[in-house]
């Protein structure tokens, strides 16, 4: 009896980390669409909201399978403001978000995202960027 319970309880828990999974990569993607106020974008450790930009805001718009529009809206001190947009991808294990600016080279940034907050690593140009925003 108990070597037969064994495959049960393998098979159980396969099943269980397997709709784990799908709903993470669900959720990452979904919970991502929408605008967001960017309240810190450091740049090798210096932040740049309150200095260079006066504010910034990503919106993520609806996606296909991990895959949307994003624009990207800016008011800076010096040049007045200003939008960038293109592609974006969410990674299959969530653990990505790669941004593909239109006429640009993809950028990739590592995610995490919790309740109504995410932060995105990368860099940019040789520079590392850590960008933190809030659900609007």
């Amino acid at each position: 009896m108990k070597t037969s319970i064994k495959p049960l309880i393998f098979l159980l828990f396969s099943i269980v980390l397997g709709a784990c999974s799908k709903e993470e990569t669900r959720l990452i993607a979904d919970d991502l669409v929408g605008a967001w106020d960017i309240y810190s974008y450091t740049e090798d450790g210096s932040e740049t909201i309150g200095s260079d930009f006066e504010t910034m805001e990503l919106d993520f718009q609806i996606h296909s399978g991990g895959t949307g529009k994003f624009i990207s809206r800016f008011t800076d001190f010096s040049n007045g403001s200003g939008t960038w947009g293109g592609t974006y991808i969410v990674n299959q294990d969530n653990k990505e978000v790669e941004l593909i600016p239109d006429g640009e080279f993809p950028l990739v940034f590592d995610i995490t995202l919790s309740n109504d907050k995410f932060t995105l690593e990368g860099s940019i140009d040789g520079d590392r960027i850590i960008m933190k925003g809030r659900k609007k």
